[in-house]
């Protein structure tokens, strides 16, 4: 039983940034339902540590209370609404992730393994990184658009604008994610892992940093960058301006420098480009960039289109909408922000009760500890972006939140 809760999580973290490249995009072409596997796991893990933790104390019976009725609510506003595909996959969305957290909170893991279970995390975000830079610089986008990734609707030849940074035509970094939005969250969430370990060498922490700092800032997304900043200053005030590690930034800066001007060098004219438009304009002068006029946009069309109640209109909101108004599809095909996404299709209700399991979530966890960095910028990226469309991404944030957080809950279990 224990080698087999350790083998599903291995398997999460090995395979769910590459889940979309990989299973949903080449494997389930032929196999139609493989594209469930990581929630059949994710029962199996429960399943398990329930079996575990039947002689045990578990003391986390808070969280289970406050999961139990939030998921409650959830399917009886699914049912009471039309059920259909597009229902199901949101219903993934708000139950497995909490799921999954409490599964593993309830078991308390040996420290060795633990940190054993992190250093996979980041040894697959590497890994990602280097796929994707070999994506970037050799595949192309044409490799993705094969695969059956968005096009742009002005331009079939072409991935989704989003792909791109505005002005230019340089492609931003997905690796096997379905977006760079998924990719970048992802590496952060990496980064601040790789903070979390201490290495007796230090040349192999330098390495790291700059492999995972040079794929967050080639997926480039403005709302990651500003999270990894913000948390620097919350909850490494005490440790970045100390004059020791001072001599880490410069050597991490000099190396980003080194491989960006090595990869830029050939080309003048695009080097130029990025100094002078996407990455000092995108972020002076958000207002005007396409993307952010989007989110305002999205943000905009709901509020101006949509009731909103207190038991929203169930899960799958987009499933449903062009019967709700015949017009508002076209107007708007996505709602930009996880928060008010929810607040549209699970209601003021619902919301409140997803962030009470949040907020409880992040007091039950140590102060400054990894949990409570994560559930940080996940409240911050999803008040902007809309996270509740990246499955993948929750799982593996979540799952680290539950690693983390079975440290302090359930102390009483047997050691695995």
């Amino acid at each position: 039983m224990i080698r087999s809760i350790n083998l599903i999580i291995l398997l999460l973290i090995g395979f769910l940034p590459f889940h979309t490249l990989i299973i949903d995009k080449i494997l389930s072409q032929s196999i139609s339902y493989l594209n469930l596997w990581k929630e059949l796991f994710i029962i199996v893990l429960f399943l398990l540590s329930l079996i575990l933790n039947k002689s045990q104390k578990i003391n986390n019976n808070n969280l289970y209370l406050i999961y139990g009725i939030f998921s409650l609510f959830i399917l009886c506003i699914t049912f009471m609404n039309t059920f259909n595909y597009e229902s199901l996959k949101f219903i993934r969305y708000y139950l497995f992730p909490p799921l999954l957290l409490i599964t593993l909170s309830s078991i308390q893991f040996d420290e060795n393994l633990r940190v054993k279970f992190y250093s996979y995390y980041i040894i697959v975000a590497i890994i990602s990184v280097l796929f994707g830079f070999i994506q970037v610089h050799f595949l192309g986008d044409q490799f993705l658009l094969n695969l059956g990734y968005p096009r742009w609707i002005w331009d079939q030849n072409r991935l989704d604008f989003a792909f791109y940074i505005s002005g230019l035509d340089l492609q931003r970094m997905c690796s096997g994610f379905i977006g760079p939005i998924p990719f970048g969250t992802y590496l952060l969430s990496a980064l601040l892992l790789e903070f979390s370990i201490k290495r007796k060498k230090l040349n192999y922490k330098i390495i790291i940093i700059t492999v995972l700092l040079f794929g967050i800032f080639s997926a480039m997304n403005r709302s990651v960058i500003i999270s990894l900043f913000l948390i620097l200053i919350i909850f490494y005030k005490n440790k970045i301006f100390k004059v020791e590690n001072f001599k880490l930034y410069s050597i991490i800066l000099f190396i980003l420098l080194i491989i960006y001007f090595y990869l830029n060098i050939f080309n003048y004219e695009l080097l130029n480009k990025i100094f002078s438009f996407p990455l000092i304009n995108n972020f002076l002068y958000f207002k005007d960039d396409p993307s952010f006029r989007g989110h305002l946009n999205s943000w905009k069309d709901v509020i101006d289109y949509i009731d909103i109640s207190f038991t929203g209109v169930g899960p799958g909101f987009f499933g449903k909408v062009e019967m709700l108004e015949e017009n508002y599809y076209f107007k708007t095909k996505a709602i930009e922000s996880t928060f008010l996404s929810g607040l549209v299709e699970i209601g003021i209700i619902g919301l409140t009760l997803y962030v009470i399991l949040l907020i409880k979530i992040f007091l039950t966890s140590y102060k400054k500890s990894l949990t409570r960095q994560y559930i940080f910028f996940y409240f911050l990226i999803s008040i902007i972006l809309p996270l509740q469309y990246y499955s993948e991404l929750n799982y593996l944030l979540f799952l680290i939140m539950g690693l983390e957080m079975s440290k302090k809950i359930n102390t009483h279990n047997e050691v695995l």
